[in-house]
């Protein structure tokens, strides 16, 4: 009966030695993306304090008016190129009654 059987001989220096370089070379990637992770974090103290960091810092009060009414006026981009900017309310209501208009019709206003 024994002769019935095959004896599957199996190498297992090459399937060690295979599995030990695939498990080196996994950890030698992982502690360089370490090493070069960790160099790249900032550090836990600052290098000044944190008081000194923006002394001229505008109030956001102070943006918000400016941005405000910049929105809500007219006023040049660019005069020598004849781009000028217009109140946002009056912009989203020439978009709204632009996206309204039949197709149509809007062929029909830019061909004469």
């Amino acid at each position: 009966m024994a002769d019935k059987y095959q004896d599957y001989h199996i190498a297992a220096k090459p399937i060690l030695i295979t599995l030990l370089a695939v498990i080196a070379i996994f950890g030698g990637s992982l502690s360089v993306l370490y090493w070069y992770y960790a160099g790249s974090r900032p550090s836990e103290s600052p290098s000044r304090p944190v008081e000194a960091v923006r002394t001229d810092a505008v109030p956001f009060d102070r943006i918000q008016s400016r941005e405000q009414r910049y929105l809500q006026s007219y006023g040049w981009i660019s005069r020598q190129d004849g781009i000028a900017h217009i109140p946002i309310s009056e912009a989203m209501d020439l978009v709204l009654m632009e996206i309204r208009q039949p197709p149509d019709e809007a062929i029909e206003e830019e061909s004469p």
